[in-house]
């Protein structure tokens, strides 16, 4: 290096201007003198070879800049292949680290061992190849430049060192033309601009690091493009990336650098340049690396952004990103770069790589030499006019940074996104899949058939628009999640950093748009308590059921409550991940099934409010501000969010949560322009602000009810055209939330649309008893709707949802009155008066219980249902729907409907204190408005405080006209068999379904009342006449009882004692004994009650008869039978048994054998009948039998005895006889004494209950046996074997014979005699006898070879005529000769005549039988000067020295050198290794034999001698 160069460089290095280390350049040549400079030294081959510095060779130019480069090759077809050199000669001493790079130019080289780059350390006496040049994997015909080449690393690898003598060598060798004109006849390559440098060892160590590549197309400080294999020879797979499998894929046309375009194609994506890597050229696939180092050992926590464009890369399993700890000397795989799932020509962010967390997954750590290599893969040419055959990557915008980790910790914390286009701090991109190779599902939120589903083109941005698509709800700006292009399903995630280890009560809220994005299992919400090392998801963000391109805020999430669903804790490094999954993107595409997406805005993290009321009357109208009132809150529906359970949700549809995006829990004005208040100016809307899929919503109210026993609910309602659904109306829940319990359906099926109503107030305090519910400090009472439409359409089909105004919660008025006379004309005002309410007719709401109700109950097997009405219309007014209400004064109570519908129930209550009241009486004036007069319609009564009522009176009522009703309450009591209470309630109850106004007549309804009026008086003294009573017998006709009061009221009869009964005044008697009856008067109104009489008489005993019924014949063995006898006095029967054969049970006679039976039946008496009896006979017969012999199977002889089995249908036992044949008997056993047909004869005798049987005989059929010959097989033999004994057996034990079927042999008796060579065939038999069948006969052949033949040799080793001969074949033998083992075509003779050397070897063989002969291996037999061969001499013709191929290295051979005229012999011994060659200078030109002989080989060949 030039000593003034060095000083610059290293004062600017002083003085800051360069990286900590810089490339010093050794040596460069770029030939433009025309010449090799000094250090290089050319050593073309002789003759024809090429190295030389020139411009042009043919038509091709031989540089690569400038006008002159370097060619290597030959310029003549003459010469055969050759060999040319070029080297570099360098003092290297000085240096430690050195790298060589050049520009290379394929010339339609042939891929040869001898190409390729060498180098020495000892001025090139011996060299190491370090690189072979792979031309027929390279692209021909360009310019290319390899990756630098580590020079002193592959020096240390082979041993070798950077020495003061240190020599690279260039080395080309081929056989055909550097400058042809045809490019398959071309050979040779060219270089240009070779330079040798200390390579830019920079590791950045100052962080963040940035860099876009702008300023320069070189690569930047720390960046360095790098060769993925090591070494380029036998690469080592543990210090390599790019192998496959063991061959380098390093290309001459791979592309890494830093440019702005190539041809149409932009490589940046901010600035003017951007990083490119992939192919110039289309060829055999390449791996194109570049490294970034950097130094990490002062860092714990450090990540990796950037951004890339895949330009149609397809996957590999060598693209990615590959981690070194060692200054790349090894690297482990991090990333793979997924193109083919990658939307094509998209600039995308990867969320960022967690380099710390990654290299301790894979055991690295975070050294001051840690290197990030970048890697690509492919074979298609990066900027080819054809899209689809386009291949490469671009990098731009690279970052390294320690990320943020803000952890949010003051609450509440708010964000719209606003003031800048990054992340806020405590947000991160998330990376839902760790690792990114091979990710574990514990650490990952985004599987894709078990593969990491980032994709490039997800993004995570803040941003005010994206595709043309606002992002935001408030303000400028919101976060996307989704895609910017089309492709495969892909996942996208941010996450909210939070410290929540000091906050133990949180939630989240958020509003969020749905562009169109269909539900995923992946999409939703996610938690982490270690800092997002793992997940567990919390929600599912349900696209398909949420409605398109609306924003829309779900309730409130409970972060403590699901992070301890979910065995999470609160802590300090809690996260919360937003993930979108889809394949779909952003675009404003008329095909809504193209888009895909979320906005979020206006997140916040904050202490929930937890004001529970507690001060009553509370009263809101939702006025003064549009957020909830304090104590109110959007209503959590379902809990958890995924898989919700009943118990702690309150809208579930199909197992999954029922909250929608677009519901709305909202104080309004005005919702799509429908008014949302019944006074004032605002109201509480739960509805939809779109319609879509069946959805919920709801509002919470909290109270503190733990010191209000005695509390009620009332408001006022709109139903805006509501579709009644279960999931609508209130709930209680008594544990702040945790679970509730439904108490009142919103019935809007049944309920008037478009009009607000006030239903009965809500009796809380009994409802949340009937629920078993406690009246707590927490708790909470839900309002809430369902439905699929929004709160306008102009179809009012389409439309859904309720609005609330004017809630209260109070204590109920109970004040009971006491002071009588009491009257009541409604002059009070509008209200009702004290002790006066609104009530509901039906407890509880749902499912209602007759007997707590007053309503008409519509009894349905999935519930009752109430018959209130929103529309319901109770209150005190001068004229209501312009009708007169009041008889006199200014104001009556009315009962009715506001408007018409379905039927409803009205009522109020009279709340009277009527303890010790007497003859109390009401009267009232009732007007009827058209009146339709039903059951529920009237006046009700109520003695336990309104629990449980009676109907007491019907209306009187005159059309159109007031008319007076008076009913006595004390007596209408007692006809109920009530008693008046201090807590006595008197309902007014109107039923009906049409309006108090309507211009026609027949439409209209309900009632008015006034003038109420209650008052007492005492009562007179009665006394009563009651005769005695003769004493009857039992049995005796019911008969009336006589008694008279001087009241002349009715007396009413009881039974004090004794049998008998009463109805009205007729006794009937029910036995015998002494009856006693009391005769009273209960009085009235008017009379008090009589004294009562009481009068007794005697009632005597009954006499009974018993009668049996027939019986039919009877026989031994019949069923049991029930005898059957019965009494007079219809009084049961007892049965026993007098004697007989015969058992009894009960009624039920069993037959125990013949004879005769008889039976007593008893009737024991009671304390009405004397006792008595009656006896039966019943005669039994003998029973028939018969005898079941079932037929014999066929038996063969030998088998075991056969145990005969036969039946009686009695029972009893069967005996056996042979009656023929030949068998035996023992007991039941038949034994097989020989084939034939045995008869057997099975008889029963009969017994005391049984006649005998007749005999049954059967036939035993026995068959002969059969039997097989086990005949062995027998083995091969040699002619001339002994005889020898054949082994042939019968299953039977019976002789067996043998006879010879076919062969060179003959038997006598078991005695085998071989005669001849060839295959013998034996046959065994055996004919049977009278028990057993013939058996099948036995054949077994065998070979008889010829003996071992024996060869003859004729003549000598060395004869040209050497002759092999059997002598000892039998007659009939064939031959087959072998060489070697294989058979010689056509010599099939006795004899052979040799023509080359080898192993011979004889196969004889007679029939089908051989024997082969030892092997005689003869060694001296010459090849002929012109047979050919595979041995060759080179170069033929030969100038000094010529060498041998085909021959085998290290063996040591006779050499034998002549004219063709025998003369000039030369003798020499010659041992070939590889590349030898033998020195023939000193022979004169001409034609030469050369012999050649060693093991097994004797070849001539001819050799030209030129000189």
């Amino acid at each position: 290096m030039d000593s003034k160069l060095y000083f610059v460089c290293l004062m600017l290095y002083l003085l800051g201007g360069l990286p900590t280390a810089f490339s010093q350049v050794i040596f460069e040549d770029d030939f433009e003198d025309g010449k090799f400079k000094d250090e290089w030294v050319a050593t073309p081959a002789a003759d024809y070879g090429v190295v030389e510095v020139a411009s042009t060779i043919g038509v091709r130019n031989i540089f690569n800049n400038g006008t002159y480069g370097v060619a290597l090759g030959k310029n003549s077809s003459s010469g055969g292949l050759l060999t040319n050199q070029l080297e570099l000669k360098l003092d290297l001493s000085s240096y430690s680290e050195v790298e060589l790079s050049f520009y290379l130019f394929n010339n339609n080289d042939a891929t040869h061992p001898l190409d390729g780059l060498y180098i020495s350390d000892n001025g090139g006496a011996t060299y190491k190849k370090i690189m072979d040049f792979n031309f027929s994997n390279w692209n021909a015909g360009v310019y290319g430049k390899l990756p630098p080449i580590d020079i002193d690393r592959l020096a240390k690898h082979h041993g070798l060192s950077l020495s003061a003598d240190f020599v690279i060598k260039f080395q080309q060798h081929g056989s055909n033309i550097i400058g042809s004109s045809i490019g398959s006849n071309r050979d040779g390559f060219f270089i240009d601009d070779v330079t040798l440098k200390v390579p830019d060892q920079t590791y950045i160590s100052s962080f963040p690091y940035e860099t876009s590549f702008e300023g320069s197309f070189d690569l930047p400080a720390g960046w360095k493009h790098v060769n993925p294999t090591f070494p380029y020879i036998n690469a080592d797979l543990s210090k390599s990336t790019g192998l496959d499998p063991n061959e380098s894929l390093v290309r001459l046309s791979g592309l890494v650098q830093v440019a702005t375009n190539v041809q149409d194609l932009d490589l940046y994506r901010t600035g003017q340049n951007g990083l490119v890597m992939g192919r110039n050229y289309t060829g055999e696939k390449s791996v194109n690396a570049v490294d970034l180092h950097l130094d990490l050992s002062s860092l714990t926590d450090v990540e990796l952004v950037f951004w890339m464009k895949s330009i149609y890369n397809n996957n590999s399993k060598y693209d990615g990103i590959y981690f070194s700890d060692d200054g790349g000397e090894t690297f482990e795989k991090v990333m793979e770069f997924n193109g083919d799932n990658w939307a094509g020509l998209e600039w995308g962010q990867l969320p960022p790589l967690d380099i710390d967390r990654l290299a301790k997954h894979y055991g690295l750590t975070l050294t001051s030499s840690f290197v990030i290599r970048f890697q690509q893969y492919g074979g298609q040419n990066l900027a080819s006019k054809y899209y689809q055959s386009r291949d490469g990557l671009l990098i731009d915008d690279v970052i390294v940074r320690v990320p943020d980790k803000t952890f949010i910790s003051k609450f509440p914390y708010k964000t719209g996104f606003e003031g800048s286009n990054e992340l806020p701090e405590g947000w991160l991109q998330g990376n839902p899949s760790f690792p990114h190779i091979d990710p574990e599902p514990n650490y990952s939120t985004a599987l894709d058939e078990g593969k990491s589903s980032v994709r490039l083109e997800n993004t995570v941005r803040v941003t005010s628009s994206i595709n043309d698509v606002p992002a935001f709800f408030t303000g400028e700006n919101g976060l996307a999640l989704g895609k910017t292009k089309g492709g495969r399903i892909g996942v996208a995630a941010a996450d909210l950093h939070l410290d929540l280890s000091n906050t133990q009560d949180v939630e989240l809220s958020f509003w969020i748009k749905d562009y169109y994005d269909d539900s995923n299992p992946e999409d939703g919400i996610y938690f982490s308590d270690d800092a997002g090392l793992t997940f567990t998801k919390v929600m599912n963000f349900e696209g398909a059921d949420w409605s398109d391109n609306t924003w829309g805020k779900l309730p409130p999430i409970d972060i403590d409550r699901l992070a301890e669903k979910y065995g999470l804790t609160l802590s300090s490094t809690f996260v919360i991940r937003f993930q979108q999954v889809d394949d779909n993107f952003f675009t404003t595409s008329s095909l809504t099934s193209n888009r895909d997406g979320f906005f979020i805005d206006e997140v916040e993290v904050k202490v929930p409010e937890e004001t529970y009321i507690s001060t009553f009357p509370y009263k809101t109208s939702f006025e003064g501000s549009l957020d909830l009132p304090e104590g109110w809150k959007q209503g959590e529906l379902s809990f958890p969010y995924i898989d919700p359970e009943t118990d702690f949700s309150t809208a579930i549809i199909g197992g999954t949560s029922a909250m929608r995006l677009e519901g709305a829990a909202e104080v309004s004005s005005k919702v799509n322009n429908i008014e949302a208040y019944h006074t004032g100016e605002n109201g509480l809307v739960l509805s939809k602000r779109v319609g879509g899929k069946e959805g919920a919503v709801a509002a919470d109210l909290f109270l503190d009810l733990s010191k209000t026993p005695d509390v009620e609910l009332a408001f006022w309602m709109k139903n805006n055209y509501d579709e009644s659904s279960p999931l609508d109306g209130i709930y209680f829940s008594d544990d702040g939330g945790v679970k509730f319990t439904k108490v009142m359906d919103f019935d809007g099926d049944n309920w008037v649309n478009n009009f607000w109503g006030q239903l009965p107030p809500l009796d809380i305090d009994r409802l949340a008893k009937h629920y078993g519910l406690s009246l707590t400090s927490t708790f909470v009472i839900r309002f809430q709707q369902s439905g699929f439409y929004s709160t306008y359409s102009s179809l009012l089909s389409k439309r859904d949802g309720i609005i609330i105004d004017d809630v209260e919660v109070r204590v109920p008025d109970q004040n009971y009155i006491k002071d009588f006379p009491y009257s009541e004309g409604f002059e009070g005002g509008p209200n009702l008066p004290h002790s006066w309410s609104h009530r509901n007719p039906s407890f509880p709401y749902i499912n209602p219980v007759p007997e707590f109700s007053t309503d008409i109950i519509i009894e349905n097997p999935l519930g009752n249902k109430s018959n209130v009405r929103l529309e319901g219309a109770v209150g005190v007014a001068d004229k209501v729907n312009g009708k007169t209400v009041n008889r006199s004064g200014d104001y009556g109570l009315y009962l009715g409907k506001y408007t018409g519908g379905a039927f409803g129930t009205k009522a109020v209550d009279l709340k009277l204190n009527l303890n010790q009241a007497q003859n109390v009486v009401l009267l009232f004036w009732a007007f009827s408005n058209s009146e339709e007069l039903e059951s529920a319609d009237g006046v009700f009564l109520s003695v336990d405080g309104g629990v449980k009522f009676e109907k007491i009176f019907d209306y009187v009522l005159n059309n159109n006209k007031w008319a007076e009703n008076e009913l006595n309450i004390s007596a209408l009591a007692e006809d109920k068999k009530m008693t008046l209470s201090e807590k006595t309630i008197i309902r007014f109850q109107q039923y009906g379904r049409r309006t108090f106004f309507t211009n026609n007549l027949s439409s209209i309804d309900g009632i008015f009342l006034d003038d109420i009026q209650i008052t007492t008086k005492s009562k007179t003294s009665q006394s009563l006449t009651f005769p005695p009573m003769p004493d009857i017998q039992f049995g005796e006709a019911p008969f009336d009882l006589v008694a008279t009061a001087d009241s002349e009221l009715p007396v009413q009869f009881t039974v004090v004692s004794g049998p008998a009964t009463i109805t009205g005044k007729q006794l009937t008697i029910t036995g015998a004994g002494t009856v006693k009856i009391k005769a009273e008067q209960p009085g009235d109104n008017e009379y008090e009650a009589a004294e009562a009489i009481e009068q007794s008489f005697e009632v005597e005993k009954a006499n009974q008869e018993i009668t049996f019924g027939s019986i039919s014949k009877k026989t031994y063995g019949d069923a049991p039978f029930t005898v059957a006898a019965t009494a007079d006095s219809k009084l049961p029967v007892t049965y026993s048994l007098v004697g007989g054969p015969g058992t009894l049970s009960g009624a039920k006679v069993t037959i125990t054998g013949a004879g005769t039976i008889t039976v007593k039946a008893t009737q024991a008496g009671n304390d009405n009948y004397n006792a008595t009896s009656e006896e039966k006979e019943i005669t039994v017969e003998k029973a028939g039998q018969t005898i079941t012999f079932a037929n014999l199977p066929d038996k063969t002889y030998g088998d075991q005895p056969v145990d005969l089995s036969a039946s009686s249908s009695s029972g009893l036992a069967v005996t056996f006889s042979v009656k023929s044949g030949p068998g035996s008997l023992s007991g039941d056993e038949l034994s097989i004494d020989g084939a034939g047909a045995i008869v057997i004869t099975a008889s029963q005798p009969g017994n005391d209950n049984y006649k005998a049987a007749s005999d049954v005989n059967r036939t035993q059929t026995v068959k002969k046996k059969s039997q097989t010959i086990d005949f062995a097989a027998i083995g091969d033999k040699v002619f001339g074997a002994t005889p020898f004994e054949l082994s042939a057996t019968s299953s039977a034990g019976l002789q067996v014979t043998y006879t010879v079927l076919s062969g060179p042999a003959t038997v006598s008796g078991n005695t085998l005699t071989l005669t001849g060579a060839g295959t013998v065939s034996i046959e065994a038999s055996q004919a049977g006898n009278d028990n057993f069948n013939a058996a099948e006969k036995k054949t077994n052949s065998f070979c008889v070879a010829p003996p071992v033949p024996e060869i003859e040799i004729i003549g000598s080793e060395f004869s040209p005529e050497l002759v092999l001969k059997v002598t000892n074949a039998l007659a009939g033998s064939t031959y087959q000769w072998k060489l070697d083992g294989t058979d010689i075509s056509g010599a099939d003779q006795s004899e052979i005549s040799l023509s080359e050397a080898g192993a011979y070897s004889v196969v004889v063989t007679v029939g089908e039988c051989s024997n082969v002969s030892e092997a005689q291996t003869l060694t001296a037999l010459s090849e002929r000067p012109d047979s050919g061969g595979l041995v060759k001499l080179f170069p033929n013709p030969a100038k000094n020295s010529f060498s041998i191929d085909g021959l085998t290295i290290g063996d040591t051979y006779e050499l034998t050198i002549y004219d063709v005229n025998g003369k000039d012999r030369v003798v020499m011994a010659y041992q070939h290794t590889e590349n030898s060659f033998i020195n023939v200078s000193g022979f004169n030109s001409g034609v030469y034999l050369v012999e050649i002989q060693g093991y097994r080989v004797f070849v001539v060949r001819r050799l030209i001698i030129t000189h």
